[in-house]
């Protein structure tokens, strides 16, 4: 049986990890989407540069590349959530064997 200093000491672990599963994971994964919508906007240079083939190319390869980077984007936000999730998992199992819920 654990003494009561070890006790308070998990005890304030939970607290901390309660605070990342309703606060901190949360709010990452929300930083995470932010730019999402700007990098998949594809607003193209338009007729400033006219139709140029190497500024339509250039687009091309640029949409591609912001595509990308928004699909890993999401895919981290994705895991920060699932995260959040399993660690919410983690306390309620602690909880309960530790009589607590």
């Amino acid at each position: 049986m654990p003494d009561d200093r070890a006790r308070q000491e998990f005890a304030v672990d939970l607290a901390e990890a309660e605070k990342a599963v309703a606060d901190s994971l949360p709010a990452a994964a929300e930083y995470i989407r932010a730019p999402i919508g700007t990098l998949t906007a594809h607003e193209g240079f338009g007729a400033a540069l006219g139709h140029s083939p190497a500024a339509n190319s250039a687009q091309t390869v640029y949409a591609g590349f912001t595509d990308y980077l928004a699909g890993r984007l999401s895919r981290t936000a994705e895991v920060t959530e699932a995260t959040a999730d399993a660690l919410a998992d983690i306390l309620a199992l602690y909880r309960r064997a530790d009589g607590q819920g």
